[in-house]
């Protein structure tokens, strides 16, 4: 993993990002578990590569977030649109290329307003893909927005509270699981049950994807990042955001190997684990 590395996570004739991708970790050595001495072989590695990162220290491209799920609007209907949801789902996209999860069942957990789902669908049509929300408002826009796309691959919204220990064996058999700005809206045993649920649902050579921001080695590493989890703890105590490696350690727990963890626009992180075969 050299300090340089870089790359485009477009697609297949899709573009890519604005600018490059930095991988943080290159992908398991071979032969490598996920076992504790590994996990401290991650840890070493990033914060060799936090110390001489010139971009550690981002500013803020945006004004913080309002300490919730997404700031919707009506847009028709029971559709509901974010801009959010809008700026980011582009990027997105071209992470979950990137990670490349076999065909068969997308499950994407907290989908919100359904922009994203519709965006993802006709981006990777060889996944059928399972929007969920617990909110009967976001439900109800997920099947507008899918009604308006038209799309084979998109089932009706369905309610799973991701929180919920034991949701992973009812919905066993994922190819990928997606998970997009959610943790740092829970508190820490939440986010733990979600990434272990997650995880029971893979199927073997399944993928699992987080989306967001993060703490870096336990640092807030911009003003806007600084501003927001601020914001988070003040509504409530129990939320905010999660460390990167602690988070890549729940992975391991769960059984996972870490495939990626990638820098993402706004300072958010994309990271890519798998259920080994």
């Amino acid at each position: 993993m050299g300090g340089g590395h870089r790359v485009h996570v477009g697609g297949v004739g899709h573009g890519a990002l604005p600018g490059t991708i930095r991988l943080r970790i290159a992908r398991p050595r071979p032969g490598a578990s996920p076992h504790r001495p590994e996990r401290g072989f991650l840890r070493a590695r990033f914060r060799a590569r936090s110390a001489r990162d010139p971009c550690k220290e981002r500013p803020a491209h945006d004004p913080p977030p309002a300490p919730q799920a997404s700031v919707a609007t009506p847009a028709g209907g029971a559709a509901l649109t974010a801009p959010s949801a809008l700026k980011n789902r582009g990027p997105i996209a071209d992470l979950l290329a990137h990670a490349d999860p076999p065909g068969g069942r997308a499950l994407e957990i907290a989908s919100g307003t359904g922009e994203h789902v519709v965006h993802f669908a006709a981006r990777l049509p060889g996944l059928d893909w399972q929007p969920s929300d617990i909110d009967p408002a976001r439900r109800a826009s997920i099947d507008a927005h899918a009604r308006t796309a038209g799309l084979p691959n998109i089932r009706a919204a369905v309610d799973l509270d991701a929180a919920r220990p034991g949701w992973g064996a009812e919905w066993a058999g994922q190819s990928l699981v997606l998970v997009v700005n959610l943790l740092h809206l829970i508190p820490q045993d939440a986010a733990d049950t979600v990434l272990a649920e997650a995880a029971a649902a893979l199927s073997p050579g399944g993928r699992l994807v987080v989306y967001g921001p993060f703490r870096r080695a336990g640092e807030l590493t911009s003003d806007g990042d600084r501003a927001f989890d601020a914001a988070l703890r003040e509504s409530d105590p129990a939320i905010g955001y999660k460390d990167d490696f602690d988070t890549l350690d729940r992975m391991l727990d769960a059984g996972l190997e870490i495939r990626d963890v990638i820098e993402m626009p706004a300072n958010n992180l994309g990271l890519v684990a798998w259920r080994p075969p």
